[in-house]
């Protein structure tokens, strides 16, 4: 596979180019969802799981999915959010 790179661009790792927050998230699986019930989103890899009661990141950013994404249907299934 051929990596190009458009003039002036260059090619890095993502953690190079981020901060990955990855560490302060907080799992919560669906039970846990179901007992926390509330307004605010709660992201997976395929998108909003579910609504809970509170938060811990306040302003925007770019969630990109990990494992379970759908990394090989990026053409027609998003795998990237900005929240």
């Amino acid at each position: 596979m051929s990596i190009r790179v458009p003039d002036g661009w260059s090619l890095s790792n993502i953690n190079e180019t981020c901060e990955v927050l990855d560490s302060k998230r907080i799992p919560l699986n669906s039970q846990d969802r179901s007992i926390r019930q509330g307004l605010y989103p709660y992201y997976g890899a395929n998108g909003v799981q579910g609504y809970i009661d509170d938060f811990i990141f306040n302003g925007e950013y770019v969630l990109l999915a990990e494992d379970g994404g759908y990394f090989d249907a990026w053409d027609s299934r998003p795998i990237s959010y900005l929240t």
